[in-house]
This record gives structure tokens, sequence and C-alpha cells, in this order.
């Protein structure tokens, strides 16, 4: 598992330049777009996350998050031969997007009055067998909870608060088994740059805004996913040649 990451443990981040370990390197091939391999490390963490659950052919999984981290456990659920994949959003920008995704079978947003009645039509009976919680909100978990099946499966990859409240008897009593997602290993990350460039079409289609490399069009960017509530983007790239 990894421990060393440039922006985590170490300064990195925004930066032009950042000092890395030679092992942790990877050379991309002449036709790997660079911008592509700007995806790998968070790829990574949605296979890990996607690993972590155990899912099996032909099952059916909810992703409860529709994030970049959900965008990308869904197209490498979906290559592993998962039969429905199904995601919860909020905003209606970014669930129409996924919509528009054709590995993801139906997105659907808390703040529509008929969500629970839309995402109880494509629910196995007794609930999700597998779950991923991609979105880490400490007000979501008893929903996520209460969609899984008894003896199912959760894996949490969203970390947005230190301190969760939840019904206990929901976990208890459905004995639901939390598989815990943390980063991925150096086979994984490996694993993830191999699998853009064998789906290169599918995964640029993810990249939906450029901006350059300057302190206001960054701020700006995160204002818009972060803030102003009309959210429509799911990787922006930083490019310097801009």
């Amino acid at each position: 598992m990894t421990t060393y990451s440039v922006g985590m443990d170490i300064d990195g981040a925004y930066s032009e330049y950042v000092p890395v370990r030679a092992e942790r390197l990877r050379k991309l091939p002449d036709d790997y777009p660079l911008e592509l391999g700007a995806l790998a490390e968070p790829l990574a963490v949605s296979l890990h996350g996607v690993h972590r659950l155990g899912v099996k052919p032909g099952c059916k999984l909810l992703i409860w998050g529709n994030g970049p981290i959900g965008i990308f456990a869904a197209l490498y659920a979906k290559k592993l031969g998962v039969a429905e994949i199904y995601m919860v959003g909020r905003g209606e920008g970014r669930v129409n997007f996924c919509r528009g995704l054709d590995y993801i079978d139906g997105c659907f947003s808390v703040n529509d009055p008929d969500f629970d009645a839309e995402l109880a039509a494509v629910s196995p009976k007794g609930g999700f067998e597998y779950v991923m919680d991609a979105l880490g909100s400490p007000d979501a978990f008893d929903q996520i909870l209460s969609k899984t099946k008894p003896d199912g499966k959760v894996a949490l990859l969203g970390l947005h608060s230190f301190t969760v409240s939840f019904n206990a008897l929901l976990l208890l009593g459905r004995e639901i088994n939390l598989n815990p997602s943390w980063f991925f290993t150096l086979e994984e990350y490996d694993e993830a740059i191999k699998f853009i460039g064998e789906n290169k079409d599918e995964i640029q289609k993810l990249i939906t805004s450029r901006i350059p490399h300057s302190k206001d069009a960054v701020q700006q960017m995160f204002e818009k996913l972060f803030v102003s509530g009309r959210n429509d983007e799911c990787k922006v790239i930083i490019d310097y040649s801009l």
C-alpha cells in the first residue's frame, strides 16, 4: 500500500516540479497522451476500491457518489463483468453527465422527489450485495446501509469527515461487511496505467475541462466544483501549455 504520496505525505499538489522517488516513476509509451497519464492516480484509487469490494461477474453494483472516483470505479467494474451499475449523485449537471456514459445503467439524484422509488425500482430484492461509498458524507451513511442487503459488502472510498455518526443497528442487524479502501498498491498503479492505455477513448471523455496553471484559474475552478452548485465537471486538467 502506498504511504508516500505527492500532495499528501510530501509537498506537491499544483507545483510545476516535484521531487519523486525514482522507484515510483513510470515511463509512459510514446503514444500515451500525457494528460491521460495524469489520471492514473485517481483511477488506481478506484481500482483498489473495486478490488476491496470483491465484485463478481454478473452482479449488480451501487455506487454512492458520482464524482471522478465513482465514475472510474464504474468503468473498471463494468470491464470486470459487473452486469448493472447504478450511481447516486446530487447536482443536476453531474447526474446528467453520468447518464450519458454507456457503462452506467442509471444515475439518480437524491434531490429528486422520486429518488427512493426510482432507486427501489432497480434494486435487487433485499438490497444490493455490493455497494461503494465514493462520497464520504457523514450524512449519507445511514442511507447507504439501508440500500445494502444483509451480509452485503460496502467499500469505503470517500473521506470528507474524520467522524461519522450512523445507526449501528442497520450495520449490526444486517451484518454488513465494511471494506475500507485507502489509496492503492504499486501493482494496482501499474494496472491503472495499462487500463487507461487499453481504454483511451472512454477515459478521454472524462476530461471535461482544461485550465491554465494560474492561481486565478485554479481558484475559479474550485469555486465551480465545490461552491457554485452548478458542477457538471468530471476531471479537470491543468494544462501548462495554455
